[in-house]
């Protein structure tokens, strides 16, 4: 997948506006643009999925160290920031860490997406092994028992907020296997390569996929036949916008604003929606709202990052 730090900042940004963008205007297009920009995180499921596709797993645990240090390290600190300037107390601090908070509250968990991508992490070796043994199997297997599972979890009330999580399981297996099919060399995948044939393709999934997320994501959210459906007919329109924002080639801005996702992820959650509002009544202005509240988000998660960054470097190069 090319150009991949553009596609993690623009998952970023759509998250960012489907939370803290005031519209502007009440046209549908803006109205669309913002309420389904939570497509960020089927993006950043697919990115996850394709990433892990290119590794081959050895070690089981050394994999799983590895995410955690990369991923729910920073998670635990940001749910403790959050739960000390919101005065929440021990128990739900407990309850986001230990991804209990995600099973009772689906998205309305804080950072509920990162325990998710978790059990994800810890399920892939699993998935991995079986796919390298017998891929036939391995896909209808897991067809089989996501569909199952749907199935029975539609009936029983008490776990719907699960199926933020599980109906973001197809896109992540799909960026396993596109990862696999890039691996691959044969004329087809080389000439899937080529940016005008990408661009041609992810022109056609966006247009395809746009009409059917803009009936059955932003008119409706389709709930048949499985509690929130909605989420995998957004598929195509995902696949459609990677494609296209994968030919468009990085540069500094880019590669640096791409390693902060998660970051900015954290500080919109923690500090974004009271900074919005304070801005908002101060200055009456949306669209100065808007571009602050952006500005603020991106330039406090790249001060935390490559902050910590700096301090880790010279702990290590002291110790």
């Amino acid at each position: 997948m090319k150009n991949k730090r553009n596609i993690m900042l623009f998952s970023a940004l759509q998250i960012l506006i489907f939370h803290l963008w005031i519209p502007i205007t009440n046209s549908n297009l803006e109205l669309f643009v913002k309420q389904t920009a939570y497509m960020g995180v089927d993006i950043f499921f697919l990115l996850s999925g394709y990433s892990l596709g290119l590794k081959k797993i050895e070690n089981y645990a050394r994999f799983v160290i590895s995410r955690f240090n990369v991923v729910y390290v920073k998670f635990i600190l940001f749910s403790l920031v959050f739960c000390l300037i919101n005065n929440t107390g021990v128990i739900r601090f407990l309850k986001i860490i230990s991804g209990v908070e995600l099973f009772e509250k689906g998205g309305g968990a804080f950072l509920w997406f990162v325990p998710g991508i978790m059990i994800f992490y810890i399920c892939y070796p699993l998935f991995q092994s079986c796919d390298n043994k017998n891929r036939i199997v391995t896909i209808i297997v897991a067809i089989a028992i996501w569909g199952i599972v749907a199935y029975l979890f539609t009936w029983v009330k008490t776990y719907k907020h699960i199926f933020i999580l599980w109906n973001r399981i197809p896109i992540f297996v799909i960026g396993h296997y596109w990862a696999s099919l890039e691996s691959t060399k044969n004329p087809m995948t080389q000439l899937l390569n080529k940016t005008l044939i990408r661009l041609a393709a992810g022109l056609g999934f966006t247009v395809v996929g746009g009409i059917i997320a803009y009936k059955y994501c932003f008119r409706m959210k389709l709930q048949i036949p499985f509690v929130d459906t909605f989420y995998l007919v957004a598929i195509p329109f995902c696949i459609g916008l990677v494609l296209i924002v994968g030919c468009i080639k990085e540069n500094r801005v880019s590669k640096t604003l791409g390693k902060i996702t998660l970051e900015m992820y954290g500080i919109q959650m923690i500090f974004g929606f009271d900074f919005a509002n304070k801005i908002l009544l101060k200055t009456g202005n949306i669209v100065e709202t808007n571009v602050l509240t952006v500005l603020f988000v991106v330039v406090a998660s790249a001060m935390i990052y490559y902050g910590c960054k700096h301090i880790s470097k010279l702990i290590f190069d002291k110790v």
